[in-house]
């Protein structure tokens, strides 16, 4: 059920070995990007624009870096802004989301960036016209545990900061072996059921992740079982109905919501009683997934706070709420560098709910 820890570790060697940075020459830097593609440099970019999809979460990564203030110049402004967050660790954040929504060459060209970072996925609508004028493209994806691990050394390699990006993956192991070594003393595999909710016209609609997503990646890591995998073989969020969530009859059901409206949605849900028959509803462990200025369900530097606060949730005798508190404080000390006043003050107050 579980990697072994010297399997973990092995995959920081693994990756420090295969750094995506080649020895530079005196007349260029070679960056191997997610695609595999080499990215020639005269020198490190110093002018970085973060555009196209899911720009919050590559933000996000990007600031664990201790340079990442100084180099950003410029971010497409997306849904699930972390911006109060993110003011926190650069008060200055707010002018760089000078790139609207589906952003093109006509807005990035003008800022001669150095360096643009996209997803894989942008490459076809945006990342080919950046290319052609010139401008160098690294492409990431960030979807997967693994991938989270090889695009982080790459981020390292482009702010060429390796050193950082060897210790960030150490400490996301270290975390994960933690969890995992509380988990696996339980004997229990929970049937569970997670469900990303939207309202439509005042309906709460339902859909689950496919099975290679992160999401049910971490719920099988923690050794319970996705109800829902059989439904979603595909590559996106699949629609399902209330009466198939019912027909599964879960043991815990975690609702997420992008917008923050988890609670508020798990209330409706508990107190109706089209629900009232399912296990989770009976047991009283139909949850809101965590939330602090984003869902920590997703490919975002707080999906060790997901894979912590599910093993809470899934097994409360191994994971306490005041051991996954600690755990979250650290990762915004160790993680981010705030101070534990900063903690209490900015991130403590959004979370209590989601222990309680």
């Amino acid at each position: 059920m579980k990697k072994s820890i010297a399997l973990l570790y092995l995959l920081v060697f693994a990756i420090s070995a295969c750094s995506p940075i080649a020895a530079p020459t005196t007349e260029d830097i070679i960056i191997v990007d997610a695609l595999g593609r080499e990215v020639s440099f005269d020198s490190l970019p110093e002018k970085i624009v973060v555009a196209g999809r899911q720009t919050p979460m590559l933000v996000n990564f990007l600031y664990l870096f201790e340079t990442a203030k100084e180099k950003i110049t410029a971010i497409e402004r997306r849904s699930q802004s972390a911006d109060s967050f993110l003011t926190i660790l650069d008060p200055g954040i707010e002018s760089k989301y000078s790139l609207e929504r589906d952003a093109g060459i006509e807005q990035i060209a003008p800022l001669e960036p150095d360096a643009v970072i996209l997803k894989t996925t942008m490459r076809e609508s945006i990342g080919l016209g950046v290319e052609e004028v010139g401008i160098p493209v690294i492409y990431i994806e960030f979807e997967s545990v693994d991938q989270i691990y090889r695009d982080l050394t790459i981020f390292a390699a482009l702010l060429n900061e390796q050193e950082r990006g060897v210790q960030i993956i150490s400490d996301y192991q270290k975390i994960k072996n933690e969890i995992d070594a509380r988990v696996i003393q339980s004997s229990t595999s929970p049937n569970v059921v997670l469900a990303q909710t939207e309202d439509q016209e005042g309906a709460v609609i339902f859909s689950v992740p496919p099975a290679a997503w992160l999401q049910t990646a971490m719920i099988e890591e923690l050794g319970a079982n996705p109800l829902w995998i059989e439904a979603n073989q595909g590559g996106g969020w699949a629609e399902v109905n209330i009466e198939q969530i019912i027909n599964w009859n879960p043991d815990q059901f975690f609702v997420i919501n992008y917008q923050g409206n988890g609670p508020a949605i798990v209330e409706t849900i508990s107190n109706a009683p089209l629900w009232k028959n399912i296990n989770a509803i009976e047991k009283g462990q139909v949850y809101p997934f965590g939330y602090d200025f984003l869902s920590w369900d997703q490919p975002d530097p707080r999906w060790i706070l997901g894979y912590a606060w599910m093993a809470h949730k899934l097994y409360p005798q191994q994971m306490t709420s005041e051991e996954t508190v600690d755990i979250i404080k650290n990762f915004y000390v160790d993680f981010y560098g705030l101070t534990e006043d900063e903690f209490s003050e900015a991130v403590a107050p959004r979370i209590a709910s989601y222990f309680e």
